[in-house]
């Protein structure tokens, strides 16, 4: 007598070995196409350069834009002032000193933004102050107001309707990131606030040092595209995200760089631990260094016709990450080995792009390169695009 075989048995069956099979790929999932490139840095500006001359000392500069015919406006810090060159590298004219009046600055050491609109004007954060600054090409100002609602701005963006959106260092009792500004006769209003930290971490009777460091968890870098979109990434988390215009989080992921080669092995293990939260302890997030050294994002820039952004990744070798408008990695340029830093050697040297302090940079589209700002020392790089 032969078994009767149960309708459904062999569906049940095939259901439960495809479903073997998808668990198994996503675990294992396909390595992704990720290019790479090496960075050919040209020394465009430095002090040596221009020996006396002011015009090209640089002091701990950090902050660097390029206008819609191509000219860069670097903010130089220590100087508290903007300088303008062409786009050779030739100095055009210089504004501003130190002070709280229209036009003058008490800039940080880094993390300032210069941002240029769709009508040439130049947009400056001043985090000491706690306020935007807006002027014309040639540095006469034009309008200004207070951030006291987003306190010490990281970075800002305009969209093309002139609204001012701020990137803002989250608090455990106002966690948003950024904040919406809307010119309304003649002033900027504060229009709304969205986009909380991706990342928080809830510590029971947490040191005041402890509370600074992992609110700067959330401090983020913002860029606009042509449809008024924000990307948005963070200075010390391998993560990015997409914002509409009116603050809806359209989606956020984690950058995955496992499988760029020439990133060093120190490196990757500690994006291992970004990859799995689980793994981070309250150590780690007290004395963060390692995420500071290894993971910190300085800049991002984007190139609006090949819908594509650009985020640059101070590590152990610095990194530009090219990602598409959808958040999927497609490729790292990554600076030459050869340029080296060894501190105990001169604090000021010159030659690479791999300093000991922050970065910043640019993807001018108009010359089709990139521009990188080092801050240790003071000076500004050329790398043409490949």
């Amino acid at each position: 007598m032969k078994r009767k075989i149960k309708p459904g048995g062999f569906t049940i069956s095939a259901f439960l070995i495809v479903s073997f099979f998808v668990v198994y790929s996503s675990a294992f999932p396909e390595e992704p196409k990720v290019f790479e490139k090496v960075l050919s840095p040209k020394l465009m500006i430095s002090k040596a350069m221009g020996d006396k001359d002011e015009a090209y000392s640089l002091y701990q500069p950090f902050g660097i834009a390029t206008d819609l015919f191509g000219f860069i406006y670097i903010i130089d810090s220590k100087n508290h002032r903007v300088v303008k060159y062409d786009q050779k590298g030739k100095f055009v004219t210089t504004w501003g000193h130190k002070g709280d009046g229209p036009g003058e600055f008490s800039f940080y050491g880094n993390l300032n933004t210069i941002r240029v609109d769709s009508e040439n004007r130049i947009y400056v954060t001043d985090r000491i102050r706690n306020r935007i600054q807006i002027f014309d090409d040639m540095g006469k100002y034009i309008n200004g107001f207070s951030t006291e609602d987003a306190m010490q701005p990281c970075s800002l963006s305009v969209d093309s309707e002139g609204n001012v959106y701020v990137a803002r260092v989250p608090t455990e009792v106002e966690n948003v990131t950024v904040t919406k500004y809307v010119l309304s006769q003649g002033r900027y209003k504060l229009k709304s606030k969205f986009a909380p930290a991706p990342f928080w971490i809830k510590i029971e009777n947490p040191t005041n040092r402890e509370i600074s460091r992992i609110a700067k968890f959330g401090s983020s870098i913002i860029i606009h595209n042509k449809n008024d979109e924000i990307f948005q990434t963070f200075l010390y988390l391998p993560y990015i995200r997409k914002i509409s215009p009116d603050g809806k989080i359209i989606w956020e992921k984690y950058i995955d760089l496992r499988f760029v080669e020439g990133l060093e092995p120190e490196e990757k293990k500690i994006h291992m631990k970004w990859l799995n939260k689980a793994d981070l302890k309250r150590t780690d997030l007290y004395d963060y260094s390692s995420f500071f050294r290894f993971m910190t994002a300085t800049s991002i820039s984007i190139d609006r016709e090949r819908k594509r952004v650009f985020i640059l990744k101070s590590m152990l070798r610095t990194t530009v990450l090219e990602l598409d408008y959808d958040g999927n990695l497609i490729g790292a340029y990554l600076a030459p080995r050869s340029h080296t830093y060894n501190r105990k050697e001169d604090d000021n040297l010159s030659g690479n792009l791999n300093s000991i302090g922050y970065l910043d940079f640019t993807c001018d589209i108009t010359n089709k390169r990139f521009l990188f700002l080092t801050t240790f020392p003071g000076e500004l790089w050329e790398s043409r695009l490949q």
